[in-house]
């Protein structure tokens, strides 16, 4: 299975989350820093062109967790980020399964980080 890891020593801002009041210019800047961050991170890794995808989100926090589906809101810029460099044609159901999260408490702010783990799927027909 072809499988890439990559890190964000960040998680995406509570303005992207699915419950925010943030404006658009500002949820629009956030997004394209977020894209912008996971292309630099996706450049440096050694890669191929995959039919489907599975992606995996661990979860570095300190203080409370963060609402499981809220988050993965916040993470779409980083869906349209693996398909802006070709890692998938697109991000619909067909090409990107479902993701799956999983929490891991830290006990200082300094070691919040979000590992993203992206793996070729088998593609059921």
């Amino acid at each position: 299975m072809n499988k890439v890891t990559f890190e964000l020593p960040f998680h995406p801002d509570e303005a992207l989350r699915g419950n925010s009041r943030a404006t658009w210019q500002v949820k629009n800047r956030l997004k394209n820093q977020l894209m912008d961050s996971t292309i630099v991170r996706v450049r440096e890794l050694d890669w191929e062109p995959m039919d489907r995808i599975s992606i995996h989100y661990d979860i570095h926090y300190c203080g409370n967790q963060i609402d499981r589906d809220n988050f993965v809101i916040g993470c779409k810029p980083i869906q349209d980020a693996l398909v802006h460099e070709g890692f998938v044609p697109d991000d619909n159901p067909n090409y990107v399964a479902d993701p799956t999260t999983e929490y891991t408490r830290v006990k200082h702010r300094s070691d919040v980080k979000l590992i993203v783990t992206v793996s070729n799927v088998s593609v059921s027909k």
